[in-house]
């Protein structure tokens, strides 16, 4: 294998569809991107800098392990609700070079646990991540508050989404 420094770093994520968030994960150097385009099915030409988020199932673990000597033992019993995922390591990601965890995408659980008592999100997206956190407003575990915004027509022009008429805030 190649000097860490000419290694590239990926990261394998068990991520739990009812949390909406990653309950396990694993980095991995990677000595051939080629070989892991391979496993993972990426388009070189659609995904060049192998920035995407790569869906993973048994198959595509096994072989990642075989090729990049990946020990990821998944218990399935604990985690039947759950993804897999392939990201590559962002090196300038300020956030990866914080000397403490990070609660970015682990607010849910810390809000359940009682950890973190509030969390604010801004025109979230997928819906899907708000869905999860309806589900324990409706069990009462949480209380949601949400502030809806005009875009000021001022802004209207620069907007990647020209649907995009309102600003969510989600507490």
């Amino acid at each position: 294998m190649a000097d860490e420094q000419y290694q590239t770093h990926f990261i394998i994520s068990v991520f739990d569809v009812e949390l909406w968030c990653p309950v396990l994960e694993t980095r991995f150097a990677v000595d051939d991107i080629q070989a892991l385009r391979a496993i993972a099915e990426s388009d070189a030409e659609q995904d060049p800098d192998f920035d995407w988020h790569y869906s993973l199932d048994a198959a595509d673990l096994t072989a990642i392990a075989e090729r990049f000597g990946v020990a990821f033992e998944i218990p399935e019993s604990d985690f039947p609700e759950c993804d897999l995922w392939l990201k590559r390591e962002k090196t300038n990601d300020a956030l990866a070079e914080a000397p403490y965890l990070i609660h970015t995408n682990f607010e849910l659980p810390l809000l359940l646990e009682g950890r973190k008592k509030l969390a604010r999100f801004t025109n979230i997206y997928p819906p899907e991540a708000e869905q999860a956190f309806d589900k324990w407003v409706m069990e009462g575990l949480l209380h949601k508050h949400v502030i809806e915004r005009p875009v000021p027509e001022f802004l209207m022009p620069f907007a990647i989404d020209p649907d995009h008429k309102v600003d969510r805030d989600v507490y």
